[in-house]
């Protein structure tokens, strides 16, 4: 199935599945009502904070970390749009100098990184694709970034039919092959990527809400699930060591009734305009469920 040029489309709104190409993350990012697992996560955060984001109130900010992530994605997915991305402030000139405008001015487009976060980008990309060779090798198979006809930042577009909604996804890299193995792959950058400490940034994040809502987008373009969601999660911190998890039936079943349980509450909350945030009423202080009783 190819995809399908942004340029070509002429309604995401449509009830049918879409596998769209080229379509600006400013474009995917605006498309507000059409709902995301980002956007799901802000409304299992709180339902008003979900109402802001769909008013255009929430504002967001980036941080260095995010930032790393960012490039570092595009050192492994893109690495051949990286030049015309970004410039290195090789100067570690300050934001608000003259110089630092003059750097801007004459890359225009292009985002200024910092030295550390040019070469962090770089070890980071090449522990991912030495990892994932070594685990192709222990397999007898290939790296699947190394696979021909995986692609990139594409767009998946389904409908909802229990609530209705439509939806949109936009795995990090995916391949989809009719005779073979299909795998979606998402890298995370991560202060630790290890299985114990990394189970806590997957209920954190609600990864297991992210390998589902993936698959199920997935098999709903495709009518194939995946055979694999993997996390590819790189430390940011040296040596940047990197582990690749799948997410088995049992996680990709508990993420799926995570996202159903989030849908059908939107759909109740904009039935009735009521989005909630805190309690109205007085709340009495407590104590951490870690905390004793009586301080030391």
């Amino acid at each position: 199935m190819k995809p399908t040029p942004a340029s070509k489309v002429a309604d995401y709104r449509t009830t049918a599945p879409l596998f769209v190409r080229d379509l600006s993350n400013e474009e995917y990012h605006g498309m507000k009502d059409i709902l995301s697992k980002s956007t799901l996560d802000l409304f299992a955060k709180r339902p008003s904070v979900f109402k802001a984001h769909l008013d255009g109130r929430l504002k967001r900010k980036e941080s260095d970390a995010m930032s790393l992530g960012t490039v570092t994605h595009t050192r492994i997915l893109e690495p051949d749009t990286y030049e015309a991305r970004y410039v290195v402030n090789v100067e570690g000139l300050r934001s608000n100098s003259k110089a630092y405008e003059a750097l801007a001015a004459a890359n225009p487009g292009k985002e200024i990184i910092s030295v550390k976060e040019h070469e962090d980008s770089l070890v980071m990309a090449q522990a991912v694709m030495a990892k994932l060779d070594r685990i192709a090798k222990v397999h007898g198979g290939v790296n699947p970034f190394r696979l021909k006809g995986g692609v990139t930042e594409h767009s998946l577009f389904w409908t909802h039919k229990p609530t209705g909604f439509r939806l949109r996804t936009r795995p990090d890299w995916m391949i989809f092959q009719k005779d073979g193995p299909s795998f979606i792959i998402d890298v995370k950058s991560t202060r630790d990527a290890s299985p114990w400490g990394f189970d806590k940034s997957t209920e954190t994040f609600r990864y297991d809400v992210s390998a589902a809502f993936y698959s199920d987008g997935f098999e709903a373009v495709f009518g194939k699930a995946p055979d694999a969601y993997l996390l590819v999660c790189v430390e940011s911190d040296s040596p940047h060591d990197v582990c690749v998890r799948f997410a088995p039936p049992e996680i990709i079943e508990r993420g799926r009734k995570a996202y159903e349980k989030d849908l059908i509450s939107i759909r109740d909350c904009t039935a009735t305009s009521t989005f909630p945030d805190y309690p109205d009423d007085f709340v009495p202080m407590g104590l951490p469920k870690w905390a004793s009783a009586e301080r030391a």
